[in-house]
């Protein structure tokens, strides 16, 4: 009787026992998995220079200045990305770098007023980004 009781009472704890551990590692499994954001394709980075020209009245001269820094971030995004991926390195920061230059850049073109209307365009687009579904707060 009381080896059946110890086989119960050991039972039960295994049973607990690995529906923590499983616990654990779906939990680790959602951290580790963190996906940046898809690199736009050309129609997307249009629409982006559309909106962004509209929202700071843009002048043609702007617009394609910016187009082409637009383009040339992505392509350098991806190709660090690309490089990350095959290293193992994660990158974020490096990413993080390029984006602030690329946003230096950009900001080099305005007047002071779209500064400002492009540093609010881009809190936007960001607290958008994160608000998608399957996205994480705070990326």
């Amino acid at each position: 009787m009381k080896t059946e009781i110890l086989n119960k009472k050991l039972g039960i704890s295994l049973i607990i026992l690995a529906m923590v551990l499983s616990t654990i590692g779906l939990m680790a499994q959602k951290k580790d998995h963190k996906k940046p954001p898809p690199i736009p394709d050309q129609e997307q980075i249009e629409k982006m220079m559309a909106d962004l020209s509209n929202r700071l009245s843009l002048t043609e001269k702007q617009e394609n200045k910016i187009l082409i820094l637009y383009k040339d971030h992505f392509n350098e995004v991806s190709k660090k990305m690309e490089e990350n991926k095959n290293s193992g390195k994660d990158g974020r920061e490096q990413i993080k770098i390029i984006r602030e230059n690329f946003e230096k850049d950009v900001k080099s073109l305005l007047t002071p007023e779209q500064q400002k209307q492009f540093d609010e365009f881009v809190r936007e687009k960001r607290s958008e980004r994160g608000k998608k579904p399957g996205r994480k707060k705070g990326r």
